[in-house]
């Protein structure tokens, strides 16, 4: 009797791992100082900057300790993603990348939506570290469904007069073929390699080569031969 039992905590346990999200670091955080969900939608919803970062980098530090906060988007959403405060931008784009994207049956959360709408802004934002900054954050999401729209406004970002948008759209591009190929970006080669070869900016050529190296050999290779005096410079 004791063995059966034994035998199912141990499936029980497993069955329970299986669930949990795969996590390579946890934080440890004082719990007594932690705002609650209450505290933070107030802060979010009545606070200033100062008060909303406060709030965000709580929910952060809680979420990565293992709670949950799922009243918290729909606050964020009103209250925090229109903002000009670059601080809490940059702590909005760590929340965006823990934050639960799917419900209990793997689809993607309605909210969702409207995070795609403030990520397009970003994307089209008149500061350029603003547009370089959500290109780098857009590298780190697997959700297809939510770059799936954004695809058309990333590739103009390739075309921007500032070289700091130019070599985050070329990676953005490179890690989005990278995760999901034609299925996103059928004409990622052919896209880059047109990139390339305009391009002037050391830094967007490399991200450039980067892809072209591990998503289009024959492309690559073409590059060099074309470009193997410059290259010995």
């Amino acid at each position: 009797a004791r063995a059966v039992v034994l035998a199912s905590t141990v499936l029980l346990t497993m069955a329970a791992a299986a669930n949990e999200q795969s996590c390579t670091v946890l934080f440890g955080t004082d719990q007594a100082n932690a705002l609650s969900q209450e505290e933070v939608c107030e802060a979010l919803e009545n606070g200033d900057d100062k008060a909303k970062i406060a709030a965000i980098k709580s929910v952060i530090l809680s979420m990565l300790s293992g709670e949950t906060f799922p009243r918290v988007m729909m606050f964020v959403i009103r209250f925090c993603v229109n903002t000009d405060n670059h601080e809490l931008k940059k702590h909005l784009v760590l929340y965006w990348e823990i934050t639960p994207k799917y419900d209990n049956q793997h689809k993607l959360l309605t909210e969702m939506v409207l995070v795609c709408n403030a990520f397009m802004i970003d994307l089209r934002h008149a500061n350029e570290y603003v547009r370089g900054s959500m290109l780098r954050f857009l590298c780190k999401l697997r959700e297809p469904e939510l770059l799936d729209p954004l695809i058309p406004a990333i590739k103009e970002c390739l075309d921007h007069r500032h070289s700091f948008v130019r070599k985050n759209a070329a990676l953005c591009v490179f890690y989005i073929h990278k995760s999901f190929g034609d299925r996103l970006l059928p004409d990622g080669p052919e896209l880059i390699e047109t990139f390339i070869n305009a391009e002037t900016d050391p830094a967007a050529r490399r991200n450039a080569f980067l892809f072209l190296f591990n998503e289009a050999e024959d492309m690559a290779m073409d590059y060099l031969a074309n470009h193997v005096d410059d290259i010995a410079k």
